[in-house]
């Protein structure tokens, strides 16, 4: 069989052009799902690192939270630690609790969030920061920070 042969009888087959444009087809078609997977897959892919990102940054800002919350004496001075406290509660107004990763963030992220706020008003109101961290006011927001970053801690844990 020679190359004229197979020529002549790919020019002269009445079905071959219809048969070729259904195979081209269905080709297409097998391409087309093999992209679309492959994108969703890269998609969930970033979606769980964005995930994981944000579960990560909030573990570290709640532990911030709460070491600025009740300071060591050893490792920083009152008025560090209050400085500390505002900046870490400046940083939680900041966050959108509709982008938080899961919807059951929000409760203990505005609870660490409204407890700073409570403990950044009264060491303004505190003519002496020291007379504030060893106030029954101060040991309350601290419950209440440790509270919610356990809460929080274990809700990343339970969503991851």
């Amino acid at each position: 069989m020679s190359w004229e042969s197979i020529s002549y009888w790919i020019e002269h087959h009445p079905g071959l052009a219809s048969w070729v444009q259904a195979l081209g087809s269905i080709l297409a078609i097998l391409v087309a799902v093999r992209v679309a997977s492959s994108q969703k897959r890269e998609q969930l892919k970033n979606e769980r690192i964005r995930f994981e990102r944000d579960c990560e940054f909030l573990k570290v800002i709640s532990d911030r939270a709460l070491r600025a919350a009740k300071p060591n004496p050893a490792e920083i001075t009152v008025r560090d630690a209050a400085r500390m406290l505002v900046g870490v509660s400046s940083i939680f107004k900041k966050i959108d609790l509709m982008s938080l990763p899961h919807a059951s963030l929000i409760e203990p992220v505005s609870t660490i969030r409204d407890a700073l706020q409570a403990a950044e008003s009264s060491i303004e109101g505190e003519p002496r920061i020291e007379l504030y961290f060893g106030s029954s006011e101060h040991d309350k927001w601290y419950r209440l920070i440790f509270l919610a970053r356990n809460r929080l801690l274990e809700e990343i844990n339970r969503i991851s």
